[in-house]
């Protein structure tokens, strides 16, 4: 098979051929009989985890009141990817997108006055 070069453009342009309606009307007995009838090993499958829709990742680095480079520095990421992750030009995968949604609900916002904690750190 030849191998088909397009541009992330050409790709999100592209529409679906899913029925997505017949899909959702597959039950659990359906899927499991469509399994056994194509011999796939399922068996192996311990679960399914919930992936989350990227986080706005300019208003989360707003929020922290972090620079590009400091929340890429923060978050173990390329100052290239941070902008393309806010600007949406870059594919995510899930376990960027758990990270992120995860940092969203649990960063505290940007604050002039420091924890507690760090205050009695302070000299």
């Amino acid at each position: 098979m030849a191998t088909v070069r397009r541009t992330l453009q050409q790709i999100r342009d592209h529409h679906s051929t899913i029925d997505q309606a017949k899909v959702d009307s597959f039950t659990e007995e359906d899927i499991a009989r469509m399994a056994r009838e194509d011999d796939s090993e399922t068996d192996d499958i311990e679960g399914f985890y919930f992936v989350p829709a990227l986080v706005d990742v300019r208003a989360l680095r707003e929020k922290l009141g972090l620079s590009q480079r400091a929340f890429a520095a923060r978050f173990h990421l390329s100052v290239r990817t941070v902008q393309g992750l806010e600007n949406r030009t870059v594919d995510v995968f899930a376990p960027t997108r758990i990270a992120l949604a995860a940092a969203a609900r649990v960063m505290p916002p940007k604050s002039s006055t420091p924890p507690p904690h760090a205050r009695d750190c302070v000299r």
